[in-house]
């Protein structure tokens, strides 16, 4: 039993890696075991939908078969293809402008989501950030572009870090991160929140911020292990300078047609030159992204 526990705890030691920062779990005995059943796919399962079984009735559609598709007001599935080198083909999926609010002292509080743009059922978003008609493509791409898609498609729960508090676990995938910034302020952060989450109106905050969070970075579970999670409808927000935030479980094919592991939260790359494609990873502050 103490192999146990120890090995446990061993697996479940927490790094932040939120600037370099590292700090160490420190939690011991049942509350340790009880949180580690959750930092599993099955605890992290929840509610948000799981990728159906790839077949080959299911590879990417060509530009032509969605146009024809189109034309023809053939109901299509939502969800979005990557395209080799070229852009994002989207399906039935609502498209919105998006911007964040932010402080006098530059912190990130809240989204501001405009309505729907209005469109056919089938577009075309630029992924390359070149396109002098952003967010649609412009076939800018075709004067060379790399949209090689590098991102690690292993399950997100075997890459998640936990953190306890309270009876809840923050897990932590820094692979997912576009450095949107909600989880930190001129106060404190997320994880360090977690040491006082049992405060009602912590946990609300702590809430608020992982849901704020566009890339599903951080997820929160409660006390039985099932996410909690803002209830998306399918829809993408193309958010001022940055990604394409996709919410609500939408299924997201890679080039080769093998479906991406479907999430509430996703941000995928606009500016062309994330090095973790299709996913952002905040690449387009460094360079100034514009769009």
């Amino acid at each position: 039993m103490v192999s146990v526990a120890f090995g446990a705890a061993a697996l479940i030691v927490f790094r932040s890696f939120f600037q370099g920062d590292a700090r160490a779990v420190r939690k011991t005995g049942q509350v340790v075991l009880d949180a580690a059943r959750c930092h599993t796919d099955e605890g992290l399962r929840g509610s948000i939908p799981r990728p159906a079984s790839p077949d080959a009735s299911r590879r990417n559609p060509r530009r032509g078969d969605l146009d024809s598709l189109s034309s023809r007001n053939v109901e299509v599935e939502p969800g979005i293809s990557v395209t080799v080198d070229g852009p994002y083909e989207v399906r039935g999926l609502p498209m919105s402008p998006g911007r964040i609010v932010k402080t006098s002292f530059g912190e990130p509080v809240e989204w501001n989501i405009d309505e729907p743009l209005q469109g056919s059922a089938t577009v075309r978003l630029c992924r390359c950030g070149r396109s002098n008609t952003k967010p649609f493509c412009d076939d800018s791409h075709l004067d060379g572009f790399d949209g090689t898609e590098v991102a690690s498609p292993t399950p997100t729960a075997q890459r998640r870090q936990a953190l306890f508090g309270g009876g809840l676990t923050l897990t932590d995938d820094i692979s997912f991160c576009s450095h949107a910034g909600f989880c930190k302020d001129e106060v404190t952060d997320t994880w360090e929140r977690m040491d006082s989450i049992g405060d009602p109106e912590v946990r609300a905050k702590v809430e608020a911020i992982v849901a704020r969070c566009p890339s599903g970075r951080l997820v929160l579970l409660r006390e039985d292990c099932t996410p909690s999670e803002p209830d998306f409808e399918p829809s993408i927000v193309a958010e001022k300078d940055g990604p394409y935030w996709v919410r609500g479980g939408v299924r997201i094919e890679s080039a080769d047609g093998q479906p991406w592991e479907a999430r509430n939260r996703v941000t995928l790359c606009r500016c062309g030159h994330s090095a973790n494609k299709p996913f952002c990873d905040g690449t387009h502050e460094n360079i100034g992204f514009q769009g």
